[in-house]
């Protein structure tokens, strides 16, 4: 007898026969006691249990006996148990289980049964599982074990009879709704019925979903059937994938089965989905235990796609796959979007050795006259290897008909983030001749880009510090007349920090240049990129940008730029803070500035961004007098530009509208006459309140569009 300071308690009694009599006679009585007082390990609660049973005989062909066991409404980990019992019995090699509930909450068991070695089989089962999420908490509590998320209910029905050795079995499921993890299920039928053993029984399943829905793909009305009889076996499955096209997916399958069914001889396979049918080319040996398949080989005209080896005793493994003229237009457009335009002809020969638990991979691929987001022309070759444990290496070329080739060569392990700290990584990117008139093909830009790029990137080092080197240069680019324009841009990533350097230029002299860096470790940014990002933003910034003295007559009447245009603009910017509170002060000026025949122009911008202003001021003059003055300032630092209050002044003494046309040549035809404007306005960006006077002197404005 068991009592706890809590009050449970527990009574047992035991009978044991001795001699020639072989006997065991028990009762149990638990009423609220907690596992855990009694077993440290047990789980803690408050069982309400009783039990009696007794056996006698020698073994289970003159044994005799039976046993009882109700467990009330009860609670185990937090979760209520029960009720639930079991009431069996043994006779002479018979074992009977009579009645058989449990519950917990979502969850219902009943089934009742019986079986004789070499003798008859007979029992049925159902479950009830009306709430799958409370059922999927209740058995992830008890068992201390995370299970998938599930939702849902789900009801089955099991009947057994007829020899123990091949019983007759029927089973039906049913779920209208359900859902475990990603996977999500409706109108959900199963049915499967069979006789006999594994070598000689036969077998139906029919199986039909009228919705599932896993990783962001639908398919609709999915049916299965599957049939063995005698030594014939066939498969068909059906599936409406939205997704990928109006066309069903379908697979048949027909084998004879040998004798024993521990091979198959798979006469007829066919795969079919939107854009191929793939058939097979010839009968093909298949092998259950170790499972291998001499030669799998699917066709369609000239395409071709081969399976063959498998695995050996030991749990050695040797795959070959082969495909052949592969049209990669017809891969199924859930694989690859419609709008990568993805087209060209695969080849591909890989093969895996090794054991089954670290099996090497080496895989040689070609594709020819290859497409995709509208950059035709394209060819593809290399090989790749994985050593089975940690390591990939890569040799893959690119190139263009018209210009363009890349190369990437890579050795290092994967994943990357996990590696060991020693281990060494080297990548390199080298890309040459490539046009910049592709990015109207990619971007959907609609005019002509002309120029051409080339670049590398070189990740070196190790795991535990890599290192990172990429450089891009544009030559030869333009826009319109405006030529040749050339731009280069490094990028180093060295001791935790993150530098750019930026230089472009026109006709062979500097038009900017500009560097920057930030604190941002690649290490950090291949093991938590949200977080080293996110790091990132709130780093020290150093930013500098500088204009060197563009001479604007090098740019008149072309690429828009209004004719008689002359002068000298020049800039600069400083940026310190952080990338999300950027500080520091920019400035842009045109001297001896000349524009629609009026000589003597100046102009000037300033921004200075500060931790507790912002400011902006513009200033244009005309024959050393000024014409245009714009003020704007904020009571706030820029990342508060939304919500705090700002200032505005615009004033000018009689500023020419003939100007407009040649600044803004979009916009208006032609323009004479004079304006001036005294304008303040005061709020928040959004709700300015303007005051002031604009006047229009002897005005006439064509306007293009506004």
């Amino acid at each position: 007898e068991v009592k706890t300071e809590r009050g449970g308690r527990g009574h047992a009694a035991v009978a044991l026969g001795s001699g020639r009599l072989r006997a065991l006679g028990f009762d149990l009585a638990l009423s609220a006691l907690d596992p855990s007082r009694l077993l440290a390990q047990a789980p803690a609660g408050r069982v309400e249990l009783t039990a009696h049973g007794a056996l006698a005989g020698r073994g289970l062909e003159d044994g005799r006996g039976r046993v009882s066991v109700a467990l009330g409404r009860s609670e185990l980990r937090g979760v209520p148990v029960g009720p639930a019992a079991l009431e069996g019995r043994v006779d002479r090699g018979r074992v009977e289980v009579e009645r058989l509930e449990a519950h917990l909450p979502g969850l219902a068991v009943a089934g009742h049964g019986a079986w004789r070695r070499g003798g008859e089989a007979a029992g049925e089962l159902d479950v009830d599982a009306g709430d799958l999420a409370a059922a999927g908490r209740a058995v992830a509590a008890l068992a201390r074990a995370p299970l998938p998320a599930l939702a849902g209910s789900v009801r089955a029905h099991a009947t057994v009879g007829g020899a123990a050795g091949g019983p007759a079995i029927q089973a039906t499921l049913a779920a209208p709704r359900g859902r475990v993890g990603a996977l999500t299920v409706e109108d959900v039928t199963l049915s499967i019925e069979g006789e006999g053993d594994l070598e000689t029984g036969w077998a139906r399943v029919h199986a039909r979903a009228g919705r599932v829905e896993a990783v962001g793909t639908e398919a609709r009305a999915v049916e299965l059937s599957a049939t063995v009889v005698d030594l014939g076996a066939r498969l068909a499955v059906r599936a409406s994938l939205p997704g990928i096209g109006d066309e069903a997916v379908a697979i048949d399958a027909e084998a004879r089965l040998a004798e024993g069914r521990r091979a198959a001889d798979l006469r007829a396979l066919a795969l079919r989905w939107p854009g191929a049918r793939f058939a097979l080319a010839r009968p093909a040996l298949v092998r259950w235990s170790p499972l291998a398949v001499d030669r799998l080989e699917l066709a369609e005209g000239e395409r071709r796609i081969a399976l063959s080896g498998g695995l050996a005793a030991g749990g050695a493994v040797d795959v070959g796959l082969e495909v052949r003229r592969f049209e990669l237009a017809t891969l199924p457009r859930g694989l690859v979007p419609a709008e990568a335009g993805l087209k060209g002809v695969l080849a591909l020969d890989a093969r895996a050795t090794g054991t089954a638990r670290a099996p090497a991979v080496t895989a040689h691929l070609e594709v020819a006259g290859g497409a995709v987001r509208g950059v035709e022309g394209l060819g593809l070759r290399g090989d790749a290897a994985w050593d089975g444990v940690r390591r990939l290496t890569t040799d893959l070329a690119l190139s263009r008909e018209g210009g363009g080739a890349a190369r990437i060569r890579a050795e290092l392990p994967v994943p990357l983030a996990g590696a060991p700290a020693g281990e060494r990584v080297a990548v390199s990117l080298e890309a040459s001749g490539w046009p910049l008139d592709l990015v109207r093909g990619v971007s959907g830009a609609d005019s002509p880009v002309p120029g051409t790029v080339r670049g590398t990137v070189a990740l070196g080092g190790t795991a535990g510090a890599p290192r990172l080197e990429a450089a891009i240069s544009v030559a030869d680019a333009g826009r319109g007349d405006l030529r040749p324009l050339a731009a280069e841009a490094t990028l180093l990533d060295e001791d935790g920090v993150l530098r750019v350097r930026v230089r472009t230029q026109l006709a062979d002299e500097p038009l900017a240049s500009g560097e920057a860096s930030v604190p941002l470790s690649l290490l950090a940014l291949l093991r938590d990129p949200e977080g080293a990002l996110r790091a990132a933003r709130q780093a020290p910034l150093d930013a500098k940008l500088a204009i060197e003295g563009l001479e604007l007559a090098r740019v008149a009447g072309k690429a828009g730029f209004p004719a008689g245009l002359a002068g000298t603009l020049s800039g600069s910017a400083t940026i310190a803070g952080t990338p999300r509170s950027p500080r520091g002060r920019a400035s842009l000026a045109v001297r001896d500035g000349a524009v629609a025949g009026q000589r003597d122009v100046g102009a000037a911008v300033e921004v200075e961004l500060g931790a507790e202003r912002t400011r902006a001021q513009l200033r244009i003059s005309l024959a050393g007098a000024e014409a245009l003055r714009a003020d704007a300032s904020l009571g706030a630092p820029i990342e508060r530009l939304g919500e705090a209050e700002a200032e505005l002044h615009v004033k000018s003494e009689r500023l020419e509208l003939a100007l407009l046309p040649a600044l803004l040549p979009g916009v208006f035809r032609s323009a004479t006459g004079a304006l001036t404007v005294d304008v303040a306005a005061r709020g928040p960006l959004a709700k300015l309140r303007p005051e002031g006077t604009v006047a229009l002197e002897q005005a006439s404005v064509d306007v293009v569009q506004l």
